[in-house]
């Protein structure tokens, strides 16, 4: 089981390291590390509408399709982060 030690984030930019940092650990294995995917069926990051907040909040919390739920392994606060990270290197 992947064990991340939870951070207070103080402002955009650290939430966006820390992002940086969860979508590393457990998101580029099948989004890819630029977020491009890498030839597999999961979605292609980069282009993730960005009117879609709520959708990738939940789609991360509860999984959707292929994709497991990271709603007990990451807080809330977490998956917020993931959210400037990705918001932040889209196409």
């Amino acid at each position: 089981m992947l064990s991340i030690v939870s951070v207070q984030a103080g402002g955009v930019d650290e939430d966006y390291e820390y992002g940086e940092e969860l979508y590393d650990l457990s998101c580029a294995n099948c989004h890819g590390k630029n977020m491009q995917n890498p030839g597999t069926s999961s979605f292609n990051l980069k282009e993730f509408p960005l009117d879609k907040k709520e959708r990738f909040l939940e789609s991360v919390s509860k999984g959707k399709g292929f994709m497991p739920s990271f709603g007990k392994i990451f807080d809330p606060e977490e998956i917020e982060q993931l959210w400037v990270y990705v918001s932040r290197n889209h196409n």
